[in-house]
């Protein structure tokens, strides 16, 4: 829906979070701009804490195959996700970026962190190596 509330009423998530073979896979489901700054925060809490309490996945791709921007509040939560990320040996991976997302990260340098790929199964190669 263009309003982002979904038929209930509630804000509609803006990240995906699934686990499957040592591999969290996140997929925001759309641009994750200053304006939903709250909504961002919290999700990422959610799925910090899901990521953290799960013993499934030990690695994190995020997805954004649904979006074309990001701001800084998002970037924190990557580099948030990320240090939680490493504490348990793992290694994160983005895939499917704009270009626009891409100049932010070569911008903040993020881009020497963590791996980029083009698609989402080049990401889970990346990371399961």
């Amino acid at each position: 829906m263009a309003s982002g509330k979904s038929e209930s009423g509630s804000a509609a998530p803006l990240l995906n979070v699934e686990c499957s073979d040592n591999i969290a896979v996140i997929t925001p489901q759309g641009d994750m701009g200053e304006f939903v700054v709250s909504q961002i925060q919290e999700e990422a809490e959610t799925a910090l804490k899901k990521f953290q309490d799960s013993n499934q996945c030990q690695h994190v791709v995020i997805d954004f195959c649904n979006t074309d921007y990001f701001g800084s509040s998002a970037l924190g939560m990557f580099i948030r996700l990320w240090k939680r990320v490493r504490e348990r040996g793992g290694r994160m991976a983005l895939c499917n970026l704009s270009e626009h997302e891409k100049e932010v990260l070569k911008i903040t340098r993020l881009n020497e962190f963590w791996s980029i790929a083009e698609t989402l199964d080049d990401a889970k190669a990346d990371v399961g190596r």
